[in-house]
């Protein structure tokens, strides 16, 4: 077969154009303002008194984490440092939505505002498929102790159809953020990872969905002792002011 006849006298010629990034998703990185060593030790010795009063049921999907213990989730409450981290929490969840979302937020205090923190300890097999929070506004995660080659936590992009409508492969796509990177092409992220280090919090919408990748995974156990996450996960929200609601004749439904 002969090769095709190239005619060397037609150009290239796009136009000169400029691309734009539209339609973003605010996602906040900082520092918390704690003793975060303090923070990393409360939080394991919580999570192994959860261990050591239930040595033979031991389920690493659940007893890795205060999340279904609401008792060991409210001792966590008491330790002399959440009223900071609470503080600090309230603060910036305020800042955030009225910087980035133009929300009115001078009819509030901070006692207000909804806070609901859990500690996970994630050492060997502990994971999270990929998931959203519900009925609430801002979620997060604040990391007193990340060591090693962790797993990242992952985010998925909101703009689902444009995953499968312009991207035709996936390659990996520096970012201009520290520790992260994306997974698709230039204009069409799907996946987002962050490798946080330890004192980080990350916030962001809670509709996000959203991952964590087991941990030790076919590591030996030197290297699992190497690898380890204690996190602070939570969920931010208020409620808006509601106006008409004098009408009809008062009553309870607490009989209900």
């Amino acid at each position: 077969m002969r090769p095709p006849k190239i005619n060397h006298e037609i150009q290239y010629a796009p136009l000169r154009t400029q691309v734009y990034d539209i339609f973003p998703t605010p996602l906040i990185r900082g520092e918390m303002n704690l003793n975060h060593e303090k923070v990393a030790n409360d939080c394991r010795e919580l999570i192994r008194g959860i261990r050591e009063r239930r040595p033979d049921e031991v389920d690493p999907q659940r007893y890795y984490t205060t999340y279904f213990f609401e008792e060991e989730r409210r001792t966590m409450e008491d330790f002399p440092w959440y009223t900071d981290f609470a503080n600090q929490l309230k603060d910036t969840y305020v800042e955030f939505i009225k910087t980035q979302w133009f929300r009115r937020v001078n009819h509030l205090s901070r006692h207000n505002i909804h806070l609901f923190a859990w500690a996970s300890d994630y050492t060997e097999g502990q994971h999270h498929s990929m998931h959203n929070h519900q009925n609430v506004l801002i979620s997060g995660t604040y990391y007193p102790l990340s060591e090693g080659n962790i797993s990242p936590i992952t985010f998925q992009s909101p703009h689902l159809q444009s995953q499968f409508i312009h991207s035709y492969q996936t390659e990996e796509i520096k970012l201009d953020m520290p520790n992260a990177v994306a997974y698709g092409t230039p204009s069409s992220h799907q996946t987002v990872g962050i490798r946080p280090v330890s004192g980080e919090v990350l916030m962001w919408p809670a509709n996000i969905l959203h991952s964590v990748e087991g941990i030790g995974h076919g590591w030996s156990d030197m290297d699992k002792q190497q690898h380890r996450r204690i996190a602070i996960s939570f969920n931010l929200n208020h409620v808006e002011p509601q106006q008409d609601m004098d009408k009809g004749t008062e009553m309870s439904y607490e009989f209900l």
